[in-house]
């Protein structure tokens, strides 16, 4: 078998082996009947996935201001927990805060790109390959 331990030099040759192993599953990922593309598109993954940055984000900070809270060790329950915290927080963060940017990014760029063809347009209606001047 495969280990890893904390002496695995990574990255390197030893991140082939996850690497390739991802990029065959999401490879045979559609074909129908397959295993992995069956999980894959089993809503709870495709919602995990959807909010993948933002959990991404926001489970690191939680992780280590809870692991520095409590000096112990966290138990199976709290990390359980805070997982759970993590996905709330990164749906709503997702939801309030990614989509929304997402959207305006989207829009703005559509009226930044419309305008420059527009001014475009307009300039070789006139015979010029830029803008009338506006009037002053």
């Amino acid at each position: 078998g495969v280990t890893y331990t904390d002496t695995t030099p990574f990255p390197g040759v030893a991140a082939l082996l996850p690497c390739v192993g991802a990029a065959l599953i999401i490879a045979t990922g559609d074909a129908a009947g397959n295993p992995a593309g069956q999980l894959l598109a089993h809503p709870v993954m495709t919602f995990l996935g959807r909010i993948s940055y933002s959990l991404y984000l926001i489970h690191w900070p939680i992780l280590v201001f809870a692991g520095a809270y409590w000096i112990g060790g966290i138990d199976l329950a709290g990390r359980v927990g805070l997982m759970l915290v993590s996905v709330i927080l990164a749906y709503l963060s997702w939801r309030f805060v990614e989509n929304p940017v997402r959207r305006f990014s989207s829009s703005a760029h559509s009226r930044a790109v419309g305008s420059l063809f527009s001014a475009k347009h307009t300039g070789r209606q006139h015979g010029r390959s830029t803008p009338p001047p506006s009037p002053a």
